[in-house]
């Protein structure tokens, strides 16, 4: 090959296009299973995704109110922590306290569009990422247990941030009362506590699995139970013993024979997450 038709071939060669690296996969946000994402098409600032705030609020269980006059958004979550955004700023306010968002809130089309993940965090979601690489989702956390004593028995609450799914079911030799909370991250204590009274000796909590995210609180027994539960965003409300059932509530069946149950299936998110190595302080 001459000199001259050399070059000419390096000269076509670089001329040729670069190959498409292709389009980026769309941002997805999962909140109670369901992809948020999808119906609307989401906005980016900045590397930031900002999604309609009433579309955010609703589908974490939580209510959103716009004030005209005073151009704020106030939301409310269903543990009942407040937060208020205004569009064009980046400050926001939750409980009273002053919360920096990435990007600041935009009003568009008579809607609020705010930054999604910084908007649930607020709202005191737990946001991980899948493993796609470009998929999120926001789980609830639960926060605390507490009981009473309830006639002859024991009316216990459990709080959570958000939406969660519940399954009671009684395990035997020993006995325990095992309720599994899907789609939950905890914050409770590491520490059993003592309970003893109603036949319950004492409770203890904590991160059961990952993948997918289950919190279990395990009431230990001295003797088989009968229980009710009910269930609404952001609480689990229990009854053991011979305490009343709250309302709504779905009866447990009178105790099996003393055998080893199997715990049910959990109900696992459309994509795998990447578990954290510990699942950061509520915030804030």
């Amino acid at each position: 090959m001459s000199l001259r038709a050399a070059a000419l071939t390096l000269v076509l060669l670089f001329a040729r296009p670069l190959p498409s690296l292709g389009q980026a996969s769309p941002p997805h946000l999962l909140i109670n299973d369901t992809d948020v994402t999808q119906g609307v098409t989401p906005q980016i600032q900045d590397g930031v995704l900002l999604l309609p705030a009433d579309l955010i609020a609703r589908a974490f269980v939580a209510s959103a109110t716009w004030d005209q006059a005073a151009q704020t958004l106030t939301l409310t979550g269903a543990a009942g922590r407040v937060v208020r955004i205004v569009p064009g700023q980046t400050r926001a306010l939750v409980e009273g306290t002053p919360w920096d968002l990435p990007v600041a809130p935009v009003l568009r089309d008579g809607a609020v569009w705010a930054p999604a993940v910084a908007l649930l965090r607020a709202l005191g979601a737990y946001v991980v990422d899948g493993d796609d690489g470009h998929t999120q989702i926001a789980l609830a956390q639960v926060m605390n247990v507490t009981w009473r004593p309830d006639g002859a028995g024991l009316a216990v609450r459990v709080t959570a941030t958000g939406p969660v799914r519940v399954a009671v079911h009684l395990l035997h030799l020993p006995e325990r009362l095992v309720v599994d909370v899907a789609g939950a991250v905890s914050r409770l204590p590491s520490v059993p506590q003592d309970v003893g009274t109603a036949g319950v000796t004492r409770v203890r909590g904590g991160q059961f699995q990952v993948h997918p995210f289950i919190t279990r609180i395990v009431f230990d027994l001295d003797h088989a139970l009968k229980f009710a539960v009910a269930s609404r965003p952001g609480e689990i409300a229990l009854a053991l013993g011979d305490a009343a059932a709250p309302p709504g509530a779905q009866v447990g069946p009178a105790p099996a024979p003393p055998a080893p149950a199997a715990s049910p299936a959990a109900t696992h998110p459309p994509v795998a997450v990447t578990a954290p190595r510990a699942p950061a302080p509520a915030a804030p």
